[in-house]
């Protein structure tokens, strides 16, 4: 029925567009993220979409999206600078709320290494094939024992 998602304060409007013009402008409104992230249950880069910027069902899944700045957040975790809470309320009424205080990789909410490839394969493989994102991984996970100059060329080819 109703995503109702609080936010630490940021700049005037910033992330509350329910009517992205273009790819970028979707990846940094809350809205569309956010109903993305219902429908998904995930939310990967490769998710948006020009398609999606038109598609009838998710503009009107972003109407029940409604986003507002929490200026206590700024008080209470004054080192999150991104503090969140969500509470979805079902159509019969029903709360379900969760609260971060710290976004993913924040040095007080590390990523696991799990979480951490997760999240580079994701991105890397947008770009690359898999045998050279892997290749690019391993040597920037193993940079003690690598030389750098193996990893310009790699990197320089893309």
């Amino acid at each position: 029925e109703e995503i109702f998602v609080q936010i630490s304060p940021l700049a005037k409007g910033q992330g509350v567009n329910y009517a992205p013009a273009s790819v970028l402008a979707a990846r940094l409104s809350l809205p569309f993220s956010m109903a993305l992230a219902a429908k998904n249950r995930k939310v990967e880069l490769n998710d948006f979409t020009e398609d999606l910027l038109t598609d009838k069902d998710h503009l009107e899944f972003m109407k029940k999206v409604k986003v507002e700045p929490e200026p206590e957040f700024n008080i209470k975790y004054p080192d999150s600078g991104f503090t969140g809470k969500v509470t979805v309320t079902t159509k019969d009424g029903k709360k379900y709320s969760e609260m971060v205080i710290y976004p993913k990789a924040h040095p007080e909410r590390f990523a696991t290494d799990e979480e951490f490839k997760e999240k580079y394969d994701s991105l890397a493989r947008i770009t690359w094939d898999d045998k050279k994102a892997e290749k690019v991984y391993d040597l920037f996970m193993n940079l003690e024992n690598n030389n750098i100059g193996d990893i310009i060329p790699l990197l320089a080819s893309c």
